[in-house]
């Protein structure tokens, strides 16, 4: 639900390796089940090129997040 400006300073900050999508209006957020009313469900999800969901983690900690999402692609190859 973050802006871009946000995600991006947030990826810079990890040095994620891997684009984050901004939904600030909560679309998709509320499409993935990661919606509540006007919260949301700390979560993340990997989609490869395309748009195919292939990892969902909810909940999940910020903290932890970065790290499971790059093992999980890392597991991938």
């Amino acid at each position: 639900a973050d802006s871009s400006a946000a995600q991006s300073k947030w990826q810079t900050k990890r040095q994620l390796p891997f684009p984050l999508i901004s939904d600030p209006k909560r679309l998709l957020i509320g499409i993935l089940g990661a919606g509540d009313g006007n919260k949301m469900k700390h979560s993340h999800f990997v989609f490869e090129k395309g748009g195919k969901l292939l990892d969902q983690r909810m909940p999940v900690k910020p903290v932890d997040s970065p790290r499971l999402a790059l093992e999980f692609i890392k597991g991938l190859s």
